[in-house]
């Protein structure tokens, strides 16, 4: 009896369930319905209305969506959780090349080959890195100033012991006009060299392989040109077509051409492809005879062509190429007469001298990296698993702590804070270390991120808690020396 309802359109029953078309066992063919009952009018009389509603693709679409997010976030999680133990053994081995007490011999053989396939390993992890954030649209650059022969310094590193063992000459050449500094993103454009040097190597038994660099005119505008060249096996026509038509297409995520060509290996090249977007002025282009060779190439922006070129020295010759082709890297052969500046900046430096750094990670490896990396080069080390006991292990030390000039010393000069940490997480601990500074609780103290997590809004967010600066793991030699030289 219905005459008792105020409500002439309440809903008096929803439910969903589920049916299959033509009783098919096929999960393709289950279709989800919604039903609604609802009370109506018709015909100036009560009745009961039922809406059956065939949402199968809406809910299915739904279920993607959170099965891509799982993905992108398990891959991204996985990819951070693998870098931990590979920037142990990168900092470990680097302390191993540096002790006299190893023979020549046990670092060429076995130390070199692991150390630089590991950094090659950081190159492909950060790729799944990048690859999660551009499926998630939030992948960014950051440009800077930096010294081009530096890139091609490690680059020419990382492939000696590969050039030796394949017996493939590796060459990296740089025109008499290409200036030493330029403005871009110099993880993103090593990540790029280094996956289009990896398939030069995977698809080359013979010949000799070159990283070229030169200036060129593109639309009126000076850009600088990179060209990875092989002498390899090379494409056929239609293995050509399909590398085109991927590159140039840069919403195409599954080229069906492309992966049946090269066999499904293509994740470095849709990397470098959706990088080369954000760094560079034009997409990669291919040119290749079978059995002859390959030729890979990109620009990137330097400016207009009435412009003078940045600031820096003309590098006259960066590396040349010989008639014998010597795989033996000479660094002498690059002439760089420039004086970088600092990357960092406010940093307030005293006379205290003390060399004290409080190194705070939740990893043993890391730790115990750090600390051998920090006590070679004279830095009393501290230790602290995470940000709380940070915090307590910097008040024992203003307390108890030996002080080399009373009512002077600064006691810990420098925390390398790393972020993702149990307890209490390195942003938490470094803002408040600040209003502890700010409140003069504590002396004041730098502290400077060091993490795996090295996006844009990582950095930002480190900074904006108080670091001075932020530094991503693996550290390199050369990177923890700019750190402890500037607040020595």
């Amino acid at each position: 009896d219905l005459g008792n309802q105020h409500d002439s359109t309440a809903l008096l029953c929803r439910s969903r369930f589920s049916m299959r078309v033509n009783n098919n066992p096929n999960l393709d063919d289950l279709r989800n319905i919604c039903m609604k009952i609802k009370q109506s009018m018709y015909d100036g009389k009560k009745c009961l209305m039922l809406i059956l509603r065939d949402d199968t693709a809406t809910r299915k679409n739904a279920v993607l969506v959170q099965t891509n997010e799982f993905k992108d976030k398990l891959l991204a999680s996985i990819s951070h959780e693998l870098k931990t133990p590979l920037n142990c053994n990168i900092g470990l081995l680097s302390e191993g090349l540096n002790d006299s007490e190893v023979t020549q011999e046990i670092k060429d053989t076995y130390f070199m080959p692991v150390l630089t396939s590991s950094h090659i390993l950081n190159y492909f992890i950060c790729d799944l890195i990048d690859y999660a954030e551009i499926r998630k649209n939030t992948f960014s650059i950051q440009n800077v100033k930096f010294v081009l022969v530096d890139i091609l310094n490690e680059i020419k590193f990382l492939y000696t012991t590969l050039s030796t063992l394949k017996r493939i000459p590796f060459v990296v050449e740089a025109d008499q006009d290409v200036p030493s500094e330029i403005n871009s993103e110099p993880r993103r454009l090593s990540q790029v060299l280094i996956n289009l040097i990896n398939n030069a190597f995977k698809f080359s038994n013979s010949g000799l392989i070159r990283l070229k660099i030169s200036k060129c005119i593109i639309e009126g505008s000076v850009h600088i040109k990179f060209s990875v060249i092989d002498q390899g096996i090379g494409l056929d026509s239609l293995q050509l077509e399909a590398i085109r038509s991927f590159l140039a297409d840069q919403d195409d995520l599954e080229n069906p051409l492309f992966l049946k060509s090269s066999k499904g290996n293509c994740l470095g090249l849709r990397i470098s492809r959706s990088i080369v977007k954000y760094i560079g002025s034009s997409s990669i282009t291919v040119e290749s005879v079978k059995d002859a060779g390959s030729i890979f190439s990109f620009s990137i922006y330097l400016c207009h062509h009435q412009e003078t070129s940045p600031p820096g020295v003309i590098v006259t010759s960066l590396f040349s190429i010989n008639n014998e082709i010597e795989n033996d890297f000479d660094l002498s052969k690059m002439i760089i007469k420039h004086e970088t500046k600092p990357l960092f900046s406010n940093v307030s430096i005293s006379n205290c001298l003390c060399k004290i750094v409080l190194i705070v990670d939740d990893n043993d490896y890391n730790l115990f990296t750090l600390e051998r990396k920090c006590r070679r080069r004279g830095w009393e080390v501290i230790k602290a698993y995470n940000g709380k006991e940070c915090i307590e292990k910097v008040l024992l030390h203003e307390k108890q702590g030996k002080k080399c000039q009373p009512g002077f010393c600064k006691g810990i000069r420098l925390i390398l804070m790393d972020v993702d940490m149990p307890i209490m997480n390195g942003i938490e601990a470094t803002i408040h270390l600040q209003k502890m500074m700010q409140t003069k609780e504590i002396s004041p103290m730098n502290i400077v991120g060091c993490s795996a997590f090295e996006t844009k809004q990582d950095i930002a967010e480190g900074l904006k808690a108080g670091m001075k600066d932020y530094i991503t793991k693996p550290v390199l030699d050369a990177k923890l020396d700019e750190v402890l030289k500037l607040f020595n």
